[in-house]
């Protein structure tokens, strides 16, 4: 049901984030009464993980169908997505850079080694890898039950999730942070994957066809693929703090360059999605490009299939 408010709104698209309880008659109510497209953006696996009834049965009567989810596009068509636009997750600027952390705040949060997100027994394998080369581990987020079932882990876990400034802060006060990627999932990147390098910060991530793609091993990022290569990396960059702070530094640089933060994504996305359904955009020209000489559609995607 659409209300009274949104018979008066005019408008050239309708944007649905993550409309995991909007029902399939809504998505087409709101499309005669606006007379826009509308558009469901999700940067979660809304298939495969957070799926609903609701969404699963919209999925058709929406114009276009945005994912950051690569493993999720041909489940997205045979659910009857009309139009499926692929692109990578992104970094806010506004947050994430290589910000001045106070003294006492840079204490408290300072470790050789950080990770910033749930627990799972994944991510708890590599924590436990990592700790047979620093203790100056710090992790933050829902990691209770895992602590609880290895508690050897306990003395790493620094209580709730951190967010916002506070997290980017984190980032920005260790030598290293983690890019890990879930198993629940099949995942290949996640946020993290951008706001840690945004931070100037080296990222120690999973090695993926995608992550790969979107920065040079050993230049702008490193990767790992097995808990020995992990260990190893980490012994090697924390020595070495030239190394470390030359790859972060280009990581941010390529952050940067490739237009990974909020805007220059949505702005690309827009354009993208205007094309997808023919019209016209009234979106500057600069704002076209999303990474250099690359589809948009094909974000995200490895270099061969770009």
């Amino acid at each position: 049901m659409c209300s009274p408010r949104a018979r008066r709104v005019s408008c050239d698209l309708v944007w649905i984030d993550k409309g995991i309880w909007i029902y399939p008659r809504t998505v087409t109510r709101l499309e005669e009464i606006t007379r826009a497209p509308v558009v469901h953006y999700t940067p979660d696996p809304a298939i495969t993980f957070h799926r609903t009834r609701h969404f699963i049965r919209a999925l058709p009567k929406y114009r276009a169908c945005v994912t950051t989810k690569s493993y999720e596009l041909k489940a997205y068509e045979q659910l009857g997505a009309r139009h499926v636009v692929l692109i990578n997750q992104q970094y806010d600027p506004d947050i994430f850079y290589p910000m001045n952390v106070p003294a006492e705040e840079r204490e408290r949060l300072r470790s050789d080694v950080c990770f910033v997100g749930h627990g799972e027994d994944h991510y708890a394998d590599c924590i436990e890898a990592a700790a047979n080369v620093t203790r100056e581990i710090k992790i933050w987020g829902a990691w209770q039950p895992t602590v609880e079932s290895r508690p050897a882990l306990r003395s790493f876990w620094r209580g709730r999730g951190i967010y916002n400034r506070e997290y980017a802060a984190a980032l920005c006060s260790t030598k290293v942070a983690l890019g890990l990627l879930s198993k629940w999932v099949a995942e290949q990147t996640t946020t993290r994957s951008f706001e840690i390098p945004a931070c100037g910060t080296l990222m120690l991530a999973e090695r993926t066809e995608e992550h790969t793609a979107l920065f040079r091993e050993g230049v702008e990022a490193d990767f790992f693929g097995t808990k020995e290569e992990l260990q190893d990396k980490l012994r090697f960059y924390l020595k070495d703090d030239a190394a470390r702070a030359k790859i972060a530094q280009a990581g941010r640089e390529r952050c940067v360059r490739d237009g990974h933060d909020t805007l220059t994504r949505m702005k690309g996305l827009m354009t993208e999605t205007w094309a997808r359904l023919g019209m016209e955009t009234s979106l500057p020209p600069e704002s076209v490009p999303v990474t250099p000489g690359a589809p948009l559609e094909n974000q995200g995607q490895p270099d061969s299939a770009r």
